[in-house]
């Protein structure tokens, strides 16, 4: 009898963890995310000699992997500088599309899942051909921008270079 209350209880949690995953795409389907809305608008940080600068700005992009799903993602692009080089930017595409292709960011999260001041990013470091793991947090002023960049998980096969052109932890400000 105590296996089963056991049993039971156990069955219990994983049905209501279950419950609580976030919803998938269905086809035709459309996933907003007004979340994301504080994370648009121009973030720079500078240490005097090194200027990196971001566009962000919500998109409702057609999904891939759904038949016509649609979801809200933020896309962005970045221009990083030493002194008066440009080392790499995109930022003169600011006023282009998802679909154009040359965004260096995208980031999203589910909202009513996690924590509503981060989002998950993929980014772009041309210069080096390769891309990072981003993650952006906002604080609870919405005017600065936590940055953390990391390598990818995974196996990485030959002479694999884990530097970025950039600093992989900073604090950006809103503009």
């Amino acid at each position: 009898m105590k296996k089963i209350i056991i049993i039971g209880i156990a069955f219990l949690i994983s049905s209501s963890a279950i419950a609580q995953m976030p919803p998938s795409p269905q086809p035709n389907g459309n996933i907003t995310n007004s979340s994301l809305d504080k994370f648009i608008g121009t973030w720079v940080w500078s240490n005097g000699t090194e200027t990196l600068t971001l566009v962000l700005k919500k998109e409702n992009i057609l999904l891939a992997f759904v038949e016509n799903s649609r979801a809200d993602v933020i896309i962005g692009f970045h221009k990083f500088e030493q002194g008066n080089t440009i080392v790499e930017s995109s930022i003169s595409y600011v006023n282009t599309n998802f679909s154009d292709k040359h965004s260096t960011i995208i980031c999203g999260n589910r909202e009513g899942f996690g924590n509503p001041n981060e989002i998950g990013c993929s980014i772009k470091n041309t210069a080096k051909n390769k891309s990072g793991q981003l993650t952006l947090v906002i604080n609870s002023s919405l005017n600065q921008l936590s940055w953390t960049l990391d390598n990818r998980e995974g196996i990485k096969i030959g002479n694999y270079d884990y530097t970025f052109s950039y600093p992989r932890s900073l604090t950006l400000q809103k503009q």
